[in-house]
């Protein structure tokens, strides 16, 4: 059932998380995984971490830790917010997620306090992520 709320509730988000994993697949992937529902690519080249729709995209430096496992589950949040959110996704979530990605990583933002605001906290609550 998921998979039908994935392609037709949140199509838009899933279509570009396709075309990204299409693009990526190529290019040194370190790993193809499962998670849930949910397509996992983790690769050499890929800057950070994307979910959109059931496609979560992920550096490769944090396989192997702790934190791979935790950035998952937060990943898979945000699938869990897409089936919810559908159309609306990409504006309440994808792009506000994006900017506040960036603006962090030019410390025009503090780090500590990433996973504290909207809308990761909620993506950690959906994922089952305690920090």
């Amino acid at each position: 059932m998921k998979y039908i709320i994935h392609w037709t509730w949140g199509i838009i988000q899933n279509l570009l998380g396709l075309l990204l994993f299409l693009i990526f697949l190529p290019f040194k992937v370190d790993k193809l995984d499962k998670y849930h529902e949910a397509l996992i690519l983790v690769c050499k080249r890929f800057p950070a971490g994307i979910s959109l729709g059931m496609f979560i995209i992920m550096n490769k430096n944090c396989r192997g830790t702790y934190f791979y496992t935790k950035h998952i589950a937060h990943e898979y949040g945000h699938t869990k917010q897409s089936l919810i959110l559908g159309p609306l996704y990409l504006l309440i979530v994808g792009i506000p997620s994006m900017v506040m990605n960036i603006l962090t990583r030019l410390k025009l933002l503090r780090y500590g306090t990433y996973y504290e605001r909207f809308p990761e906290k909620w993506a950690d609550e959906l994922g089952g992520v305690n920090r």
